[in-house]
């Protein structure tokens, strides 16, 4: 069965004639046979087959041959299908790479007719994705069968013999999206609209600024997202994370996220989330990809403070000082809001509330780490660490 598409679909058919039923079979089935060819695609191998037979006997293909399979799978099963080629947004794609009629395009995928309406499945990226160091990671992904075409389209543009009247009918829109758009806007992971997450101020995936930058975010979904981002340099030709260049805050049904980089260069900014009532410190799903270039930076030693899985729990937001690095024996303010907190504490120095908001000045002494404190009880109960401070 493995090594033939008649038997395949013969064997499928004895179970089901129902299209929808057949198709979703033949995007399960080749996700869990066929490997992404990683070395083929890299140059580091010889490359697979493409056409249908010989990938279902190889095991091993790029897009083309997904493609092929799941096109020639439904024809012999009767169901009306056809290949969809243009550009993607996967591995190695950056916001400031402009995609124009000349680009090459780098993607296939299907359509697939299913009681009088067209359908969008990508078996490709619906079997895994590759990471950062170009291995292939065999994740299935429910999103990419018959996916919703307005999500599908912030990383999938159709584009097929020159001919871009024709091509943008395959994007199954009343309104199609422009190619210029397609290509500025965002890079959207299908983890983000699994959740509802939405960005808000900044739509475009290629971001230019100075100093500091102010990003917002929003849940469309049934319940709050934490938001949290990742910074990374690139520093000649690799990529380095900057640490506590990033601190975000919920605030009114908004996600914020500050951005500070520690100086002027071309970094990634990737952004990841779950839902609020979710405490999660590893395996954050990643929702949305941008490059930053920076242009001048006044404070190169500038750095945000650390957090703990509580400052998202507690929805704190820090008013002041945002500045990770405190002098040593003088006098700081300190500012900070949260709906739940009752007790707030900055080392040994208990700061006074006022409704939600917690002030006071806190004497930071010698050098050392200096940490926040805080619970929903009284000061004599057990408190969870929020935020940390280096005192230089």
């Amino acid at each position: 069965m493995k090594n033939s598409s008649d038997n395949l679909v013969n064997y499928m058919t004895n179970f089901t004639k129902d299209p929808e039923l057949l198709v979703r079979g033949f995007f399960v089935w080749i996700s869990e046979n066929i490997q992404y060819d990683v070395d083929g695609y890299f140059g580091r191998g010889q490359k697979a087959p493409y056409d249908c037979e010989g990938v279902m006997k190889c095991g091993r293909a790029v897009c083309e041959g997904y493609a092929n399979v799941m096109e020639e799978l439904c024809r012999k099963a009767n169901v009306t299908v056809k290949k969809i080629s243009g550009f993607a947004k996967g591995v190695g794609h950056s916001a400031d790479q402009v995609i124009t009629e000349n680009t090459r395009t780098n993607h296939a995928w299907n359509a697939v007719e299913l009681a009088g309406k067209w359908y969008l499945v990508d078996s490709t990226w619906g079997s895994g994705h590759l990471n950062q160091a170009k291995e292939n990671v065999k994740e299935f992904n429910e999103f990419y069968f018959l996916a919703n075409p307005a999500q599908l389209i912030t990383t999938h543009f159709p584009y097929m013999n020159n001919d871009m009247n024709e091509s943008m009918k395959w994007q199954l829109l009343s309104k199609p999206v422009s190619l210029s758009d397609f290509s500025r806007r965002v890079e959207y992971k299908s983890s983000a609209f699994k959740i509802g997450a939405r960005a808000v101020s900044h739509i475009d995936g290629l971001i230019e600024m100075k100093n500091e930058l102010k990003m917002t975010f929003k849940s469309d979904g049934p319940e709050d997202i934490t938001f949290s981002a990742r910074m990374m340099l690139l520093d000649g030709n690799w990529w380095r994370e900057q640490r506590n260049t990033t601190y975000g805050y919920m605030e009114n049904g908004i996600f914020t996220i500050l951005v500070h980089p520690p100086k002027p260069g071309t970094y990634t900014l990737d952004i990841f989330g779950h839902p609020a009532s979710i405490a999660m410190m590893n395996n954050i799903p990643q929702l949305m990809s941008y490059t930053i270039k920076c242009s001048e930076v006044k404070e190169q030693d500038f750095e945000y403070p650390g957090t703990f899985v509580s400052t998202g729990t507690e929805k704190v937001i820090l008013r002041e000082p945002l500045s990770r690095k405190l002098r040593a024996n003088t006098e700081v303010k300190f500012k900070i809001e949260s709906p739940y907190l009752k007790t707030v504490r900055a080392g040994s120095t208990l700061l006074q509330q006022s409704g939600t908001s917690f002030t006071g000045l806190v004497k930071t002494g010698a050098p050392g780490d200096l940490v926040i404190y805080g619970n929903r009880a009284g000061q004599y109960d057990r408190m969870h660490g929020l935020l940390s401070y280096t005192v230089v």
